[in-house]
C-alpha cells in the first residue's frame, strides 16, 4: 500500500511538474535558451581576452542595450551588461584595467533559472550547471541567490593595485575578524552596485552599504576605513570617509580622505547616491574641510 501511495504522489508531482512546464510560453524560454547558450558558447571557448569580452559585451545590440561603462577609480572600469531573455536575465559585469580584464562574473536568479530548468534542453541544462555556482550575496539584512561564473585575473589585478599604490599608498596589513570580512568585501568591491546613502527602497530600509559600515564601526579600527578608502568601489569611498571621521574627527583624517578624492576629481570619477526611493548618479567627489570636533 506505501509503494502505490507513493507511486501515486510521484505521479502527482510529475504531473504538476509537467503541466507548469507545459504553461510556460515556449517563444520566451527558447529565447531565455538562446541567451544562456550564448554565454555557455564564449565561456567554453575560453578566450577571455579583452577583445572577445568587449565583443560579447556589444553582441545583440539589435535589442537596444549596450553595455553601460563606470569609472571606478585610478583608471579601473567597470562594464555592465544585461541580456533580457523571455523569464529571466543574464548579467555580465566586467572588470578591467588597461585593457586587460581583471574580474569576470555571469549572473542569472536562482528563482528565474529554476522557473525554466525543466523546459530547456539537456545539454543546456547540463552545461549551464556544470560552469555556474549557485551563491548567497549576503552583506546585511538582504540577500539573494544566484548562479554564477566568476573568473579572477590576479595577475592583471595586480598591475592595477600597483599602479594604485603609487598614487594614494599601500593599503594597510591589517587583520579582520572572519565574521566582518563580507562588510569589508562589499564596501571595497568594484563589482559592487550599492549606492551612498542611509535609507533606500519602497519599504525604507537602511542601505546595504550602511549595515556594512555600522558593523564595520563596531571594530573601532580606524585602519579598516583608511584601505577602504582607497578600495575600488565609488560608493564604498564615501562610507569609509564617515567611518574614518567618525571614529576620529581629525585633520589627519581628512588629510587622508582628500589625498584619495582629489585624484579621483581630476579623473572625473563620480558615485550615486539613494534617498528612499530616489537615486542620483553621477555625483562628483568634493574635498573634505576639517571644522573641528
Amino acid at each position: 500500500m506505501k509503494k502505490l501511495i507513493l507511486i501515486f504522489a510521484l505521479c502527482i508531482f510529475l504531473g504538476i511538474t509537467q503541466s507548469f512546464a507545459e504553461s510556460l510560453k515556449s517563444g520566451w524560454v527558447k529565447k531565455d535558451e538562446k541567451i544562456l547558450n550564448s554565454a555557455l558558447d564564449f565561456i567554453q571557448k575560453n578566450d577571455f581576452s579583452d577583445s572577445e569580452i568587449q565583443n560579447f559585451l556589444r553582441s545583440g545590440k539589435s535589442d537596444g542595450w549596450v553595455p553601460e561603462t563606470e569609472l571606478r577609480g585610478f583608471g579601473l572600469k567597470k562594464s555592465v551588461r544585461n541580456f533580457y531573455g523571455g523569464y529571466m536575465t543574464l548579467n555580465v559585469t566586467y572588470i578591467y584595467y588597461d585593457d586587460k580584464p581583471c574580474k569576470l562574473i555571469f549572473s542569472v536568479g536562482e528563482e528565474a533559472f529554476g522557473k525554466i530548468k525543466a523546459s530547456l534542453v539537456k545539454k543546456t541544462r547540463k552545461d549551464f550547471q556544470n560552469l555556474f555556482e549557485l551563491k548567497t550575496n549576503n552583506a546585511g539584512d538582504f540577500s539573494y541567490s544566484e548562479y554564477r561564473f566568476e573568473r579572477d585575473f590576479s595577475a592583471n589585478y595586480e598591475k592595477f593595485a600597483e599602479h594604485k599604490k603609487s598614487i594614494v599608498g599601500e593599503i594597510k596589513n591589517i587583520s579582520i575578524p572572519g565574521e566582518y570580512q563580507k562588510y569589508f568585501d562589499f564596501l571595497f568591491s568594484a563589482d559592487s552596485s550599492d549606492e551612498y546613502g542611509y535609507i533606500g527602497g519602497e519599504a525604507a530600509q537602511k542601505t546595504t552599504g550602511t549595515i556594512a559600515l555600522e558593523k564595520l564601526l563596531e571594530l573601532n579600527d580606524k585602519n579598516v576605513f583608511l584601505n577602504l578608502l582607497k578600495g575600488d568601489s565609488p560608493s564604498g569611498r564615501m562610507y569609509a570617509a564617515e567611518g574614518l571621521l567618525t571614529l576620529e574627527n581629525s585633520q589627519a583624517s581628512v588629510d587622508a580622505i582628500n589625498k584619495v578624492f582629489l585624484p579621483l576629481i581630476a579623473e572625473g570619477v563620480t558615485y550615486s547616491t539613494i534617498d528612499g526611493c530616489e537615486i542620483e548618479t553621477g555625483v562628483e567627489y568634493e574635498l573634505f574641510e576639517y571644522e573641528g570636533k
